[in-house]
């Protein structure tokens, strides 16, 4: 198995594209979310993530106030041909939002995944680990 196919699996340019932040109507602090996103991986079938955002209030950074939300990551594999186990995930991020400007300021989330791939007879056991990070 060649790292082109798994970079496929993990694209980083894909996963942002992807990436909704919608706020919720009502704010204030520890109020959840989710949202879903789904990609077809030839080979490896229907790529699901869910990306789950909690409002953790007001912090100030440069002089700026900004909302800040942490958010988390799971991802799951259906239906490919080369079957793929996540065993063991781990995900982390944040988000800062500029409520007076009306945009997003920063968000990096940080993914560790654990695969395990059947193919051809073999199991393969692999480590991903990816860093998404936005600046305005």
């Amino acid at each position: 198995m060649n790292s082109t196919w798994l970079e496929g699996v993990f694209n980083s340019e894909k996963l942002v594209r992807q990436a909704s932040f919608v706020l919720p109507e009502k704010l204030e602090p520890g109020v959840q979310w989710t949202t879903k996103t789904e990609t077809n991986v030839p080979g490896a079938g229907t790529q699901t993530a869910t990306t789950t955002y909690k409002y953790a209030g007001q912090v100030e950074k440069e002089g700026q106030k900004l909302e800040r939300f942490t958010a988390t990551v799971e991802m799951k594999f259906a239906g490919g041909q080369v079957p793929i186990e996540i065993t063991e995930q781990k995900s982390e991020g944040e988000l800062l939002f500029n409520r007076e400007a009306g945009r997003l300021e920063s968000s990096n989330i940080d993914l560790t995944t654990h695969l395990k791939i059947t193919t051809g007879g073999q199991v393969i056991d692999q480590d991903m680990e990816h860093s998404v990070e936005m600046k305005w």
